[in-house]
């Protein structure tokens, strides 16, 4: 990712950042989000969904900070989706459990998406306070820093599973 060129830049005194430019101000996670939610995990099919089906996320479309849409589970038709876990383009999404604990922490921002997928409880949905650049820069500092695995958590579906709490 790059970012654009300024006029005129300062020191941020954050040593991994360098020199911003002159205008922009430096704010902790908890200042810039709004609230974090997750989804639904119902026992779906093992296929993907088709196009006009529902589909549920798997923790691993958004491995190395890019979202696959092919990872997902269709959605059984004896249930209701429930719409507001829908993706929506502008979402910042996090894996909050892995069987890999290297890929705890995964973040993508989503600049495309089909219709009809919907958050899993293994995914978080990052709001944050506005829909400026901070969602594209909050997606690339993650994917720059979240190398250190977290410590184990047991999942209730697997013990080799990693779980990230939220912020």
């Amino acid at each position: 990712m790059s970012f654009p060129r300024y006029p005129k830049y300062k020191p941020s005194g954050v040593e991994w950042l360098g020199d911003m430019p002159k205008h922009w101000v430096i704010a902790s996670v908890r200042r810039i989000l709004r609230r974090i939610e997750q989804g639904w995990s119902p026992e779906c099919f093992s296929r993907s969904a088709g196009p006009n089906e529902w589909g549920v996320v798997k923790s691993g479309c958004v491995n190395r900070g890019v979202f696959v849409e092919q990872e997902n589970k269709a959605f059984p038709e004896a249930l209701e989706p429930i719409p507001e876990y829908e993706i929506r383009i502008g979402d910042v999404l996090m894996s909050r459990a892995s069987g890999s604990p290297e890929l705890v922490g995964s973040t993508a921002y989503i600049a495309a998406t089909r219709p009809k997928l919907m958050l899993s409880d293994k995914i978080f949905r990052i709001d944050l306070q506005t829909k400026s650049k901070r969602p594209l820069f909050f997606t690339w500092r993650q994917r720059a820093t979240c190398s250190t695995p977290l410590p184990p958590t047991p999942n209730a579906g697997s013990s080799c599973c990693k779980n990230a709490e939220p912020l």
